[in-house]
């Protein structure tokens, strides 16, 4: 595993929330976005962020880190 996939883990050790769970979450705002259900896309973003976990949109999809 790559060292920055070791960090992440590391990270996430220490959240309440696991990796699948999060990419679900990403996936239901990623549908939300397409169906223009901005309160939705905008709901789940806020709820990740509370539990540390920033989204990145870019033109590659998503991605997502924890906050420090």
């Amino acid at each position: 595993r790559s060292y920055l996939k070791k960090k992440k883990e590391k990270l996430l050790a220490g959240l309440d929330i696991e990796e699948s769970e999060i990419e679900s979450l990403i996936q239901e705002r990623i549908e939300a976005r397409q169906a223009k259900d901005w309160d939705r896309s905008d709901a789940i973003r806020d709820r990740l962020l509370e539990i540390n976990i920033i989204l990145k949109d870019g033109p590659d999809g998503t991605s997502w880190e924890v906050k420090k």
